[in-house]
């Protein structure tokens, strides 16, 4: 928080605390036999990294910027935080050609009641964000249907 967030003014971006009160905040849901419930209850204090972090779409693209920007890490540091070591993954993000034939590195997570997709397409600095309040929606293909459109939008060639 005090190295990253706070710099940045990303007030609404964290580490989930089941005791506080966070602003704007939001169920999730699962769909069930036609259907929407509450999601399974989950402590967000045992996943950790791992699905108990919260964030607005805007303080997430915010974050991306600076992170891309290098006002996060050197260049260098993103270049190997950036580049595939087991398989396509490199630390923390996977790393892709794109549809679009455009390097995306993306993060994919879902837990209980929610799903999202964060994809920067580097050659173009495009970042999308997709943040749905439901589990096992497929937020990968909404973006990059979100991103395919952009491109094209910004006369970028599409394969």
């Amino acid at each position: 928080r005090t190295n990253v967030f706070e710099p940045l003014h990303l007030s609404d971006i964290g580490l989930a605390d089941q005791l506080a009160v966070v602003p704007h905040a939001t169920t999730g849901y699962r769909a069930e036999d036609g259907s929407y419930r509450r999601a399974e209850y989950l402590d967000m204090s045992i996943p950790v990294g791992a699905g108990s972090a919260f964030s607005s779409a805007s303080a997430l693209l915010a974050y991306t910027e600076a992170l891309f920007g290098a006002r996060l890490i050197s260049s260098a540091s993103l270049t190997q935080m950036t580049a595939p070591h087991i398989g396509q993954y490199g630390y923390g993000w996977e790393v892709q050609r794109a549809p679009s034939s455009h390097t995306r590195v993306s993060h994919l997570g879902d837990i209980n009641g929610f799903s999202a997709f964060l994809a920067h397409y580097v050659e173009s600095g495009l970042t999308v964000v997709v943040l749905c309040n439901q589990e096992r929606v497929s937020v990968r293909a909404i973006g990059d249907s979100l991103a395919a459109s952009t491109l094209r939008a910004m006369s970028i060639p599409q394969e």
